[in-house]
């Protein structure tokens, strides 16, 4: 069974010093980053940017050393992550740092969401499908 997916994309024009740039619609959810492109406007060789996980701060992936680009063609600096895309922890959003530099441009993030964890109901207490008693069957979630 696929669980459901649900996109969640992201297009944000810099500066930013730092924020959140794809936020879990609740608790229970996995953010799975397919791509991030950033389209700088102005080109600095000390940019760092870093994505990380909100709930364990781990890196998902960092860009740096924007440098201008040759013969006035844009340049595109992407992180990608493939189909499947990267798990971010449950619940977790995906920040940005700019760690050193400034930040001008663009970036979009193609991320897609997928329940964190299912619940099952299960039985607790006797249970006899010929007699039921319903002060004693209970359903814990």
């Amino acid at each position: 069974m696929t669980p459901h997916r649900l996109q969640t994309n992201a297009s944000l024009v810099l500066p930013l010093k730092g924020q959140t740039v794809v936020a879990a619609r609740d608790a229970a959810q996995i953010i799975h980053v397919q791509q991030i492109i950033y389209s700088p406007t102005t080109y600095d060789p000390t940019l760092v940017l870093l994505f990380r996980d909100s709930v364990t701060q781990a890196a998902l992936g960092q860009l740096s050393g924007l440098n201008a680009p040759v013969k006035r063609r844009t340049t595109q600096r992407i992180l990608d992550f493939r189909t499947a895309g990267a798990p971010l922890s449950i619940g977790a959003n995906l920040d940005l740092i700019v760690v050193a530099g400034v930040a001008a441009g663009t970036l979009q993030v193609i991320a897609y969401q997928t329940p964190g964890a299912f619940l099952i109901p299960t039985i607790h207490g006797p249970f006899d499908p010929l007699v039921f008693d319903p002060r004693v069957f209970q359903v814990a979630y």
